[in-house]
């Protein structure tokens, strides 16, 4: 049953995103599955948009609310969840989340994109990886960081704050990049035509090697987080 339930799925995402299961070698496993994918693809000449390509002066952006699918797994491993009802996005965010394949093909073929990264690890740690990678420093504003209703209730119920979930759970693959402040309206009408509102600007690249967060107590050091692959 699982097998069939896996590949049911996996057919249909991959119906869904144009991609083609091709091979697979199969052996038996005494105790587990284990399923490994390779994913092979191209892209056009030039439209590569790398880590390290963030300049000093960028915006940073973000493409949807953060921390959901961080949300959404504190529910599932609740011993004594709340009820599921009125969290269902959280759940589905977790579950099945939705890569933004169109806004990243976007903004690589119309060039607005100095610098570009998925958050699979959470932003505390993904910002890192472009900082690192293009030598700089950057600066979010607490404000900015957008998080949906549904999370924000879920953490005023269990009295657990919000920006955790949103800064460190990661799993949201939402993107994250830096574009030119000459851009700004470009990256507002691309993001509008195609996420159905404007990418969210939470801060900026500067100099330097650190990662500040403003917040109304003033600024500090963003707090390394996110999943930790070697832990």
């Amino acid at each position: 049953f699982f097998v069939e339930s896996f590949l049911s799925g996996f057919n249909a995402l991959a119906e869904e995103t144009g991609v083609v299961l091709a091979g697979g070698d199969t052996v038996q496993s005494p105790a587990a599955a284990v399923i490994t994918v390779t994913l092979v693809g191209h892209c056009p000449k030039g439209r590569v948009v790398y880590r390290s390509g963030a300049q000093v002066g960028d915006d940073i952006y973000v493409t949807g609310p953060l921390g959901n699918a961080g949300a959404g797994l504190f529910l599932l491993l609740s011993e004594s969840p709340p009820g599921h009802s009125g969290y269902e996005s959280l759940i589905a965010a977790h579950q099945r989340p939705k890569p933004r394949l169109d806004m990243g093909r976007a903004l690589g073929e119309k060039g607005l994109a100095n610098a570009m990264i998925d958050l699979s690890d959470g932003i505390s740690k993904d910002l890192g990886h472009v900082c690192q990678e293009s030598h700089t420093g950057a600066l979010l504003q607490g404000r900015s960081i957008p998080m949906s209703e549904p999370l924000l209730r879920l953490a005023a119920q269990k009295n657990k704050d919000p920006k955790d979930w949103a800064l460190n759970s990661g799993e949201d693959y939402e993107l994250l990049f830096t574009a030119s402040k000459e851009n700004r309206k470009s990256v507002a009408a691309l993001s509008t035509a195609i996420l159905g509102a404007p990418a969210a600007r939470i801060g900026t690249i500067v100099k330097g090697r650190r990662i500040k967060i403003r917040t109304p107590d003033g600024e500090a050091d963003l707090p390394l987080g996110g999943y930790s692959h070697f832990a």
